[in-house]
């Protein structure tokens, strides 16, 4: 709010100021000061053609270098700019050619190299440092600010005003370099608290304008880094500042005023962090210090309120007995408050049980159904105070009549039974929203499909498009990007592929965050005295980020350098950060009653965290919310380590990618190569365990582009659907999309589909037979038989023995056993007609 009022009234000055004049140039002073060893610095941008430099390197003597200014112990340069435009610019320095996004300019371009943008006016602060909302603790603190007007008027330093909290402070006099534009006021005069800071400018030109920062005071020998604040989880990391020297310190405790203690090793001028465990209510604290000789110092009251939770958290325990099931409901109600029970069928069951809905005991038994397939009860738990919440379990009836009660690994049959078909919204249809792509769903179950993967549809910092933001860069959690429409429209989206037989699975980031979430923000106005300040990941923790490595951004908060810092790493290993996700994730199947997850960078956490940190939580939350889903990650679900992240296994997926098949037939595939690839040595995690598979996805370049001719994905994705694992299929890759293109990466993968492509007639049928197969013939989709404790499989697919009547090598051919039906697929890949006699060896 403060910044648009600002502009709103910089504007109106600027133009009683000058009416009817043309744009002048405007002398901007950037300012960087460096950190390690820097022996030259540059300020390339829009404005001096980046430099100039060549291929990323500024030579020595560039119109874009830097002097160094002793007075100020940074580097500076004042540079003409056209009044009323807005420029781009970095920093630039030498050794090592660095390019740097000013620390001092919270306005950054995220959709460009995260250049820093600026807009030029006659009259404006530039650089404040330092910023709003900042916590001074140096006694000798001052505050630094480039003040930008045009170049041919001069500042009036003795009718320029300087005042604090709306009392004068003094006028510019002795604190304005009037060579250098830079105003550099002490602050040693404010006592600790908040404190507004203002300033009233004044030209001989007559524009007058004004800005101002709110800033922190903490002078004093110690005192808390952590606010006063109300906290939403049982434990929290608690910070505080000790400002005297390490020789006269002889303890530090740490005091919580219900009793508790802990002392630290005294550390020279340093900042102490503790994990506090909370209970319910108000816990506060307190720091003593006492000194060598004696004397004790006290800091101020740090108060946590840990409010007492009302919402109840159910559970439903299934049985079976006297070949029913028993069904009891566990309220776990937080005052132990009567309750009222509500059961329901969930939305897809086979048929309906009709002794289940409506019913409101605590437990009772219902009749095993004879149709087989999943079977979802929905609770409701009311308490008497009117806080409600609902979970969600499941049973399964196999075709042979016999109950699967599950256990916190199991997977649906659905899951079991998926062919997935992914959907990029923005560019499924020509409008690229929730309601046209929702009168295109008949269209996904007629090609034989049964779950939809929808990339992500929250909210996401600037205009959503088809090329690098395509929703993974999320600021709101809780709803729907307005490009896409309403959160009733996603609602709509999913009770109609609901009704069509269609499972849904959302497209979330646990990952990260935007770098413009309100989190993120804070943390960039607050430091580490933000309140959010531990939902970010701070420190490099090592593991295996598959190449992306892992830098730290300006406000101090790591990200993976392959992805950029629009995009800031979630630290699931503070307690209230997990809580504040794993709501999240609920509040999506519960309100929207979707199926599951398909979980962006699953590696980045799962490497970070692990298992107990990041996927048994994880998967605990979601199983408690609704238990018949599916949980797909983004990581490696084949090759050696592998296997710990799935729930078989102590994980928290289902279903992980295998990319070692993909990048196999990222190129047009030998036979060889192929097989081995499919078979994955006869290994599999376990029975809830699925490889993901795929020929394209949203990320990578078109299958019909990368093989140049779409006759070739023919035998490709025949030997990828009808073998094990989970097949997926890209929205267009059905019509050729990407075949005899052009373009970038992102435009072959993301442009909007023409369903009127013409390789549509040959492949949209294809796709389709494939999906009939595999749903008619349980052997083309059954995964691993007998398998053993250690993974190892019993039973595999083998290649079927073949007699040809044609000297072509260049057919592949394996079966799918299945008693008295066994199913076998033969594939031509010499990409040439081929007549001959099959004879099959049933060994």
């Amino acid at each position: 709010m403060q910044k648009s009022i600002r502009l709103a009234v910089c504007v109106f000055i600027m133009f009683q100021a000058v009416p009817g004049f043309a744009a002048s140039q405007i002398t901007v002073p950037f300012r960087y000061y460096p950190s390690g060893q820097v022996t030259r610095t540059f300020v390339p941008g829009t404005f001096n053609n980046w430099g100039p430099n060549s291929d990323g390197l500024i030579a020595e003597n560039a119109p874009s270098r830097m002097e160094w200014s002793e007075p100020l112990q940074c580097y500076m340069k004042l540079v003409p700019i056209a009044e009323n435009t807005t420029v781009q610019y970095k920093f630039h320095t030498h050794p090592g050619n660095i390019w740097i996004t000013d620390p001092l300019n919270p306005d950054i371009n995220s959709a460009d190299n995260n250049n820093s943008v600026l807009n030029v006016r006659n009259g404006f602060f530039f650089q404040i440092d330092p910023g709003s909302q900042q916590v001074i603790t140096d006694s000798d603190a001052s505050l630094t600010a480039g003040i930008c007007f045009a170049g041919n008027d001069s500042l009036l330093a003795g009718q320029s005003v300087i005042r604090a909290d709306g009392c004068l402070m003094s006028d510019f006099s002795g604190f304005w370099a009037d060579s250098l534009r830079i105003l550099q006021v002490p602050l040693n005069g404010l006592d600790n608290g908040t404190h507004t800071i203002s300033f009233d400018v004044s030209t001989r030109d007559g524009l007058t304008f004004t800005d101002s920062v709110v800033l922190q005071i903490h002078i004093s020998s110690v005192y808390f880094i952590t606010p006063n604040q109300e906290a939403s989880a049982s434990s929290r990391t608690v910070r505080w500042r000790v400002n005297l020297k390490q020789a006269e310190l002889d303890s530090v405790v740490l005091i919580g005023l219900n009793g508790s203690q802990h002392s630290f090793s005294p550390e020279p001028d340093a900042d102490y962090q503790t994990q506090c465990g909370l209970i319910y209510g108000i816990n506060q604290f307190v720091i003593r210090i006492r000194e060598k000789g004696g004397t004790i110092h006290l800091s101020d009251t740090l108060t946590l309120d840990f409010p007492e939770p009302h919402i109840p958290d159910p559970e439903i325990e299934l049985s079976l007995k006297n070949g029913s099931v028993f069904l009891s409901a566990i309220p776990n109600d937080p005052q132990n408050q009567t309750v009222h029970y509500a059961w329901s069928n969930g939305s897809m069951n086979p048929v309906h049980l009709a002794d289940l809905e409506n019913r409101t005991e605590e437990s009772f038994e219902i009749t095993v159904p004879e149709e087989p397939g999943d079977y979802s009860i929905r609770l409701m738990v009311t308490d008497a105070e009117g806080y409600r919440q609902s979970t969600q379990t499941f049973f399964t009836v196999g075709q042979d009549g016999t109950v699967c009660i599950p256990e916190p690994e199991t997977v649906p049959q659905w899951v079991k039974d998926a062919e997935v078909y992914s959907v990029f919204i923005r560019s499924f249809t020509e409008g690229g929203t929730l309601q046209d792509a929702e009168e295109r769903l008949p269209y996904i179950r007629d090609l034989g499909f049964n779950v939809i993967w929808v990339l992500p549809v929250m909210d996401v910092e600037g205009t959503l498009d088809q090329n690098y933001n395509i929703g993974y860069n999320i600021v709101d959690f809780y709803n729907v990007e307005p490009v896409y429409g309403s959160n009733q429209d996603f609602k709509n989206f999913v009770d109609t592929a609901h009704e069509l037989g269609l499972r849904v699975i959302l497209d979330v980031t646990p990952n990260h965050t935007s770098h413009l979430h309100p989190f993120a923000e804070d943390i960039r106005l607050n430091g580490v005295s933000s309140r959010y300040w531990d939902f970010y990941q701070h420190e490099i923790i090592p593991h295996n980020s598959y190449g992306m490595e892992q830098s730290i951004s300006a406000e101090g908060i790591v990200y993976y350098s392959g992805f950029s810092s629009s995009i800031l790493n979630w630290n699931w290993a503070d307690a209230e950060a997990r809580k504040y996700m794993l709501d999240v994730y609920t509040y999506w199947l519960r309100e929207y009653d979707i199926d599951g997850f398909r979980l962006d960078v699953y590696w980045g956490p799962h490497g970070r965290y692990g298992q107990d940190g990041f996927d048994r939580p994880l998967r605990a939350a979601l199983k408690s919310a609704k238990a018949d889903i599916l949980i797909l990650g983004e990581t490696g679900g084949t090759g050696g380590g592998t296997e710990g992240q799935y729930a078989d296994r102590g994980g928290g997926m289902d279903m992980g990618y295998d990319w070692n098949l993909f990048w196999t037939i990222h190129p047009f595939p030998s036979i060889t190569g192929l097989h081995e690839r499919l078979v994955n040595a006869g290994y599999r995690p376990g029975e809830n365990s699925f490889f993901f598979r795929f020929l394209e996805n949203h990320d990578e370049i078109r299958v019909a582009n990368r093989y140049t001719d779409f006759y070739k994905t023919i035998p490709v994705s025949a030997a990828l659907f009808l073998s094990t694992g989970i097949p997926m299929l890209y929205q267009g890759q059905e019509v050729g999309m990407g075949f005899q293109m052009t373009g970038s990466k992102e435009y072959l993968a993301r442009s909007t589909v023409n369903w009127e492509y013409f390789p549509r007639d040959i492949l949209t049928l294809h796709y389709q037979k494939l999906a009939q197969i595999r749903s008619q013939f349980p052997q083309f989709r059954r995964q691993y038989e007998n398998t053993n404790g250690d993974g190892q499989i019993n039973s595999w697919d083998k290649p079927v023995q073949t007699r040809l009547n044609t000297s072509s090598a260049a057919v592949y051919a394996f079966g799918r056993p299945w008693p008295d039906e066994n199913g076998v697929v033969i594939m031509n890949f010499s990409g040439q007609a081929l007549e001959a006699d099959v004879d099959l060896d049933p060994a």
